[in-house]
Parts: structure tokens; C-alpha cells; sequence
């Protein structure tokens, strides 16, 4: 039976959603298998800690965000296992993730974070983040924490390219798959470009 070739997703979070972008093949002739659109929340809010500082009860608002965590990590869980087993039928071993993450102090404890509104935000990131890379886990992919803030940058030294070059063959995989293909695709996609092999 012939060798699988590779393949590596990237992942960048929003607060309820996430974007999921699986490119394949050798890092010199790569391909765009798909991006999509990973929706986090439903029944729950899809800012979970906005949501739980309305609460006046503390337990409560901490049984809010749990119960928001656990259906995006069930989401995300489901979503992430699809992906590897579509690349699987179309000939490729999705191993590898790249999650853009963003660096930051460690969160306060919860009663603090839901007296501050910019705390809240950043917790929110953090949880879907966090979700996101157990997901990925319980998949048995290879994690690799991307910087949101340099992404590209360490993307064109990691690949050896130009920022041209990259943009390039960003614009070439936009074309292929036609819109929406925006900031957060693009991000997502040369973060997984760089986890490829030669």
C-alpha cells in the first residue's frame, strides 16, 4: 500500500467559531484540501464569559463557561476529526496543527476576569483557543502554537520564502476555492504551509 502523503491544518479562533484551513502535499507543490468554518456555539452564547458576568451567583457563572467549553470542545472535536478523516479518503495523513495564539499574562482567578470587560475578552480567546488545541489532541495531531502577532513573518522564514512569495501562493489557493477567503484563512493557511514537509 502506497505512503500517505502529509498534511497539516491551521486554526485561528474567534469567540463561538473558528476557521480550519488543511493544506497538503510538499511544502514546494502544496494544496488547499478545504477551509472552513467551525461554529463553537449555539444553545450557549457565543461569548461565554460576557454571558456569565451577568450572573450574580459566582458557582453559576463558572457552570456557564463549562457548560460553553464542553459544546465547543464537542464541536470542535467533531469538526477536527472530520477534517482528518477527509483527508484520509482524498490520500493524505493529516498529522500536524498550527493554532494561532496570541501572548499574554495568565488569567486571573474567575471573579476578576468578570469585573473587567478586556478580561473577558481575553478569556474568551484563551477558552476557544485552549478548546481548539484538547481538540486536536484527542485527534493524536502534532500541535505547533503559532503567534498570531508574527505569524507571517515566521511563516516566510519557516518556509524560506519572500513575503511576495507567500502572498502569492495565497492568492493562488483564494482563487482556488473561491470566497470567503480573508485575513483569518490566509493566517491559518501559511501557518499549516510551514508545518508540511519538504
Amino acid at each position: 500500500m502506497a505512503k500517505l502523503q502529509g498534511a497539516a491544518l491551521g486554526l485561528r479562533a474567534h469567540s463561538g467559531w473558528a476557521v480550519l484551513v488543511v493544506v497538503a502535499g510538499a511544502r514546494r507543490r502544496p494544496c488547499l484540501l478545504e477551509r472552513l468554518r467551525i461554529d463553537l456555539a449555539d444553545r450557549t452564547p457565543a461569548q461565554p464569559y460576557h454571558h456569565a458576568a451577568k450572573l450574580t451567583d459566582l458557582g453559576a457563572a463558572a457552570a456557564a463557561i463549562e457548560r460553553a467549553r464542553e459544546q465547543a470542545h464537542a464541536r470542535a472535536e467533531a469538526a477536527i476529526s472530520a477534517a482528518v478523516g477527509r483527508a484520509r479518503t482524498a490520500g493524505y495523513h493529516l498529522q500536524r496543527a498550527a493554532i494561532l495564539v496570541k501572548n499574554g499574562r495568565p488569567l486571573p482567578p474567575l471573579d476578576a476576569i468578570l469585573r473587567s470587560h478586556p478580561l473577558l475578552h481575553t478569556a474568551e480567546g484563551e477558552l476557544f483557543r485552549n478548546v481548539l488545541i484538547d481538540s486536536c489532541e484527542a485527534s493524536h495531531l502534532e500541535i505547533t502554537r503559532w503567534p498570531e502577532r508574527d505569524a507571517f513573518k515566521q511563516s516566510t522564514r519557516s518556509l524560506g520564502m519572500t513575503v511576495a512569495a507567500l502572498d502569492k501562493k495565497l492568492l493562488v489557493f483564494g482563487r482556488s476555492c473561491g470566497p470567503p477567503w480573508n485575513a483569518d484563512h490566509k493566517i491559518a493557511c501559511a501557518a499549516a504551509l510551514s508545518l508540511l514537509t519538504q
